[in-house]
């Protein structure tokens, strides 16, 4: 029954939603290391019971372990548990630099990266990163003012105003180090050349959101996104899932939100605009760009894919 199912979850996701098989397509291009449902369709169609259960016996062979432990624990019973998985597993401790670790593409250079793709599906989807900026307080900061400022506006033109589709959305993300500016929208009437033309003519007028507001709307975008860092977790389990990506993903950087606010207080805003208008630009901005097409939809305008081969072109990037 479970590879039953997995195989039919993997047959299936070429019919699942436009945005899901879109967003997926950019992390194909994002990761480094990324296996997509019709490479791992054959392995979940072929593999064998025993197959898994030999997986099974050598999957803790080799580990780099991390442990946070937190709540009501003595230090002695949290040396146990440690001891406890280490016997269970019959582990064998290595550097964390032996680990597997997830990869990530980096830009060197100015660059517009494009994928175009055909779908079994009804719907055309528009899908779109801009490179921000490197991990750093005052990044931070001016990423959680962009993605606040421009995501209403952004929903209210492409959903409400020209009624593209029910799926739009703009949002900022961070991959590692790396910090994202995305747009999303998905489409059953427009194709994916249309919205991409008329996302550009949107996003690229952005920076005027910024020249355009006023001082206390700005202090209030400031106010709103030092209030929510300085939520306190509601509950034991948010509290601990805080403290995991501190102590984890964040090298143990305690102060990490206390940066971030003090870098939101001396925020200008016009270096929010200038940040903005210079990872949008065309002269300047490190730019992923995805358009996947309806089965029924015609690529009128002749868009392209940045390059020939996928896996060619992964070996030919860096990725960190």
């Amino acid at each position: 029954a479970i590879k039953d199912k997995t195989v039919r979850d993997y047959k299936n996701f070429a019919l699942s939603d436009a945005y899901q098989q879109t967003r997926e397509i950019g992390m194909d291009l994002f990761m480094q290391t990324k296996y997509s449902w019709e490479e791992s369709l054959p392995v979940a169609e072929a593999v064998s019971l025993s197959e898994i259960q030999n997986f099974g016996d050598s999957l803790y062979k080799k580990t780099f372990l991390e442990v946070m432990v937190y709540g009501d624990f003595e230090e002695k019973d949290a040396r146990k548990v440690v001891t406890m998985f280490q016997e269970k597993t019959n582990t064998k401790g290595i550097d964390k630099s032996e680990a597997f670790n997830v990869k990530y593409l980096e830009f060197d250079n100015t660059e517009t990266i494009q994928y175009v793709n055909n779908l079994l599906v009804n719907n055309s989807c528009f899908y779109r990163e801009y490179l921000i900026g490197k991990d750093s307080p005052e990044i931070r900061a001016m990423t959680r003012v962009i993605g606040s400022a421009l995501q209403q506006p952004f929903f209210t033109e492409m959903r409400t105003n020209q009624q593209l589709g029910y799926i739009v959305g703009s949002y900022t993300n961070n991959k590692e180090k790396n910090y994202y500016l995305s747009f999303l929208i998905q489409s059953g009437e427009y194709t994916a050349d249309d919205i991409n033309g008329r996302a550009e003519k949107f996003i690229s007028s952005a920076p005027k959101i910024f020249e355009e507001m006023d001082d206390e709307t700005f202090k209030q975008l400031i106010k709103s996104e030092i209030e929510k860092l300085d939520k306190s977790p509601m509950s034991i389990s948010e509290r601990a899932i805080k403290l995991k990506n501190i102590i984890f993903e964040n090298d143990a950087d305690y102060l990490r939100d206390k940066k971030t606010i003090d870098a939101l207080n001396a925020l200008k805003k016009e270096s929010v605009k200038k940040l903005l208008s210079n990872t949008l630009s065309p002269k300047t901005r490190k730019m992923v760009n995805v358009l996947s097409f309806a089965k029924d939809h015609q690529n009128s305008t002749g868009v392209t894919t940045s390059f020939d081969n996928l896996e060619s072109w992964k070996n030919s990037r860096r990725y960190e």
